[in-house]
């Protein structure tokens, strides 16, 4: 068979210049392409809120405990068993000056005031036959007719019988005292403290029965920061009736008072100044009542060193600062001063740049100055 001779060089060119032909048409048809479009994400859409202006004036609200001026404790003057108490007498109970809270068993007492009675009416009955012969030996006397000594003898029967009849009133008026302090009542309009009368239990004379707490005048003791007593003041000094109330934690009963006094002197451990308040009426009309060492909170009436502004605690970061949304509808940070917080409000002093601008309201991840958002009024 005959063939033709085969030149490997050529055969290994052509296949690189197949291969070269192929990767050039790759390359063109590369740069023909256009490269993928990336969106950028959307600002995010945001909630704004306005600040409003408030004036200087505003309330401070901090927790206080009651206390009594003075407990007052009761005993019982004499001895005896206890006969009856009445129902009100427990811890909270409220009496009025004068009203009755429990008394002693009565019987040895009533009979002895019996006895003191009869022996005064002996003794009354005795003065009057030793007055009636004195007058009749005096007389006999003048005319020669009776002894000296026999009349000396009956002005010294009338001494001992007026005696006797001094005597016999005191004995009537210790026994009435006695008596009558076998019911031991309220010395003044007050609240029960502490209790411990039982019927059948006896009381030795001396012996505490009760605590008693005036129900007229409680004390409220609250401590302020040194920022927020001076604001108090401040208020008080310009207007001395300014309104201050305490509300009981437990049924939210509210109370009108007024500031006795302010400590000049700031508690080194918590680091607050004492404010003593004093209720006008520690009982409602219902009988409700505070009791001592109940918890309060005290609504102190302060003015602030410059006007306020109130914003939703929302608006405000860290205690610190508020987000300020621009024309551009970016953030810009703004710090700021609170003052007071009241529920889901707080003031701060007034700052001229939030005023009438759009507050950030909604709560963004990564918050910062410049960043872009959208309002729903856009």
């Amino acid at each position: 068979m005959f063939s033709l001779p085969v030149n490997k060089n050529n055969t290994l060119s052509s296949v690189s210049l197949l291969i070269t032909f192929i990767a050039a048409l790759v390359i063109l048809e590369g740069c023909d392409s256009q490269p993928p479009q990336v969106e950028s994400a959307p600002a995010p859409l945001v909630e704004t809120t306005e600040a409003q202006t408030h004036g200087m004036d505003y309330t401070i609200i901090v927790n206080g405990f009651v206390r009594a001026p003075e407990q007052v404790s009761l005993v019982t003057e004499v001895a005896g068993i206890v006969a009856a108490k009445s129902e009100r007498l427990h811890e909270g109970g409220l009496f009025e000056k004068g009203e009755e809270l429990f008394r002693l068993e009565q019987t040895n007492y009533q009979a002895q005031l019996l006895q003191a009675q009869a022996e005064l009416d002996n003794a009354l009955v005795a003065r009057t036959t030793a007055s009636d012969d004195l007058q009749r030996i005096q007389s006999l006397f003048e005319r020669e007719l009776a002894a000296k000594a026999r009349l000396d003898s009956t002005q010294l029967a009338l001494t001992t019988a007026e005696a006797r009849v001094k005597k016999a009133r005191a004995a009537v008026q210790l026994a009435e005292e006695a008596l009558a302090d076998t019911v031991i009542t309220a010395p003044f309009s007050s609240v029960i403290a502490s209790e411990n009368v039982s019927v059948g239990a006896y009381f030795s004379p001396a012996q505490p029965a009760l605590s008693l707490i005036s129900a007229s005048e409680l004390e409220v003791e609250a401590g302020l920061t040194p920022e927020q007593s001076a604001a108090v003041a401040r208020r008080f000094a310009g207007e001395t009736d300014a309104p201050l109330k305490v509300v009981a934690a437990d049924n939210q009963l509210t109370f009108s008072a007024s500031l006795r006094s302010i400590s000049p002197l700031m508690d080194q451990k918590s680091r607050t100044v004492s404010h003593t308040v004093v209720l006008d009426h520690a009982v409602e009309a219902d009988g409700a009542a505070l009791r001592v060492g109940e918890y309060v909170e005290v609504h102190f009436a302060a003015r602030a060193v410059q006007p306020l502004l109130r914003v939703p605690a929302a608006s405000i970061r860290k205690n610190e600062y508020i987000f300020v949304i621009d024309k551009q509808n970016t953030l810009q940070q703004i710090a700021v001063t609170p003052v007071a917080y009241q529920q889901q409000h707080v003031l701060i002093v007034e700052d001229n740049r939030l005023l009438n601008s759009r507050l950030l309201l909604t709560s963004l991840v990564n918050e910062a100055t410049g960043l872009k958002v959208r309002t729903r009024e856009d």
